[in-house]
């Protein structure tokens, strides 16, 4: 071989090994493992995490929550219309209280300390946080469902749909009153992820008014359109949206619901008179709810906290009070009013308050995990055996 080709050859093999070795230290460097800076960067990032999820826990703690606390607590957009007991006021209060409890333990939970790489554990916030909106979903489900009666549960939902409109259909309790397929469900959908998508690119539009000092050969620049102006045409691409995809039957009956109505009346006080509170509360609500006649049975297994057996305890009497409650309300058949699709009257009934029940148990209540155990449970318990 001549002096050439060993040249050429020795050439080969350092620069092969120049790029194994490199690769290599990139390798290190960018592992999460073995690198100290990004693990320094990981523990400041999820510092930062823990510590908005504390305050966000801090913040909300004890608030009135949308369509529950905010019906006896949220100034005089209701407490000037909707007129209430003393024990529906009570019983509202009660619910609030469990719920905001039980999503400032969930957000604490999530707020614990935590290692390694934040986008995953943004990904299960995110999933927790789904969970807790669901949680809320379903306290506002009980509240209309049983602990006010069936003319203040029209009115209240006619007036929060005529306020927020079209936008109150990214919640599944107010899509059922429309009865849509589900080809239409996904039509909604990207509705709203394009109106999402919509909204952020017009937050980015700045209105752009002449400065104090414009140089002679510059054209004066012209103001875009107003923030107004923006939010109304994107309301109206929106709605339009909607429509397109809603059939006339279901517009109408839209229509129906947010079409406006006279305050109703107080509730006859026999209607929502409370029961002491004891085991005939907590008897009656086992009796009718599967998740909570077996984690009294079986519950030990789920290894619950303090906090969450102190939920439970406050949760069972109150669904005890609204079923007697609602056992009223059907005596009177005040539960599925007639004329329903003209009238915009709501149905409730008892099984759609149970399946809220159970529902926020799991979302509220219980961590994920300790959901889907109870799950395992009720299923084994109604296998005969």
């Amino acid at each position: 071989m001549n002096k050439s080709k060993v040249l050429l050859v020795i050439g080969f093999l350092v620069a092969v090994n120049t790029i194994i070795v490199v690769n290599f230290l990139r390798g290190r460097s960018s592992h999460p493992r073995t690198s100290s800076y990004v693990r320094e960067l990981y523990a400041d990032r999820n510092q930062l995490i823990s510590r908005d999820l504390e305050g966000q826990a801090i913040m909300s703690r004890g608030q009135p929550i949308n369509l529950v606390g905010n019906l006896v607590d949220g100034g005089p957009y209701w407490s000037t219309v909707l007129k209430l007991t003393d024990e529906q006021k009570e019983t509202i209060k009660k619910l609030n209280d469990i719920a905001s409890e039980a999503r400032n333990l969930a957000l604490l939970r999530d707020a614990q300390p935590y290692e390694g790489d934040t986008s995953l554990r943004n990904e299960k916030i995110r999933a927790n946080g789904a969970r807790r909106n669901e949680a809320i979903a379903q306290a506002q489900r009980l509240v209309s469902d049983a602990i006010i009666d069936g003319d203040q549960a029209t009115f209240v939902i006619h007036r929060y749909l005529k306020t927020v409109g079209f936008n109150a259909l990214d919640q599944d309790r107010f899509v059922e009153l429309l009865d849509l397929t589900p080809a239409q469900k996904q039509s909604l959908t990207q509705v709203f992820l394009d109106a999402t998508e919509a909204d952020y690119a017009a937050n980015s539009l700045a209105v752009q008014a002449p400065g104090p000092i414009q140089a002679p050969d510059q054209p004066v620049p012209t103001a875009g359109p107003s923030s107004e102006q923006l939010r109304q045409g994107l309301k109206q691409s929106f709605d339009k949206s909607v429509r397109s995809v809603l059939t006339t039957a279901q517009q109408e009956r839209w229509a129906n619901l947010t079409a406006p109505l006279a305050p109703p009346a107080l509730p006859s006080p026999d209607s929502r008179r409370l029961e002491p509170s004891g085991p005939n509360l907590v008897a009656t609500a086992r009796a009718a709810s599967p998740g909570l006649r077996t984690l009294a049975e079986d519950g030990l297994t789920l290894n619950l906290g303090d906090d969450q057996k102190h939920l439970l305890a406050d949760f069972e009497e109150l669904v005890g009070q609204c079923l007697l409650w609602a056992a009223r309300d059907q005596a009177t058949g005040s539960t599925d009013p007639a004329g329903k699709e003209t009238t915009g009257a709501i149905a409730r009934s008892r099984p759609s308050f149970l399946g809220a029940v159970e529902r926020f148990i799991r979302f509220g209540i219980l961590t994920e995990a300790q959901a889907t155990k109870l799950d395992s449970l009720v299923k084994a318990r109604a296998v005969p055996h």
